[in-house]
């Protein structure tokens, strides 16, 4: 079973075009060939930060993020809208904080 939001050590199962798929025994999922290395190969154990992308995909990375679930970081703010805060925690895609209304009475 995958982790979501840890490391994990997975399998590589099989390779594609765009990456490999790592395999946990019991789910699979897409690491992208930018995060290939040379001695990467079918059958190697890898270790992979695990989270979902911007359309909402399960993927792995080899990146390491400031912090895993469990876990507390500072974060630099990036960005902030009306919707919520975007931080840098350390991996490509930029952490989504959204803000929640607060309900009047």
């Amino acid at each position: 079973m995958l982790e979501l939001g840890k490391f994990n050590t997975l399998k590589i199962a099989r390779k594609v075009d765009f990456g490999v798929f790592l395999s946990s025994g019991a789910d699979e999922v897409l690491l992208p060939k930018k995060y290939l290395e040379p001695a990467m190969e079918i059958g190697s154990d890898v270790a992979v930060f695990i989270y979902k992308d911007s359309e909402d995909r399960t993927i792995a990375t080899t990146q390491k993020p400031f912090a895993q679930v469990g876990e507390f970081a500072y974060l630099k703010v990036k960005e902030v809208n009306s919707f919520g805060a975007f931080m840098d925690w350390g991996l490509e895609k930029i952490y989504w904080y959204p803000f929640v209304n607060k309900i009047k009475s």
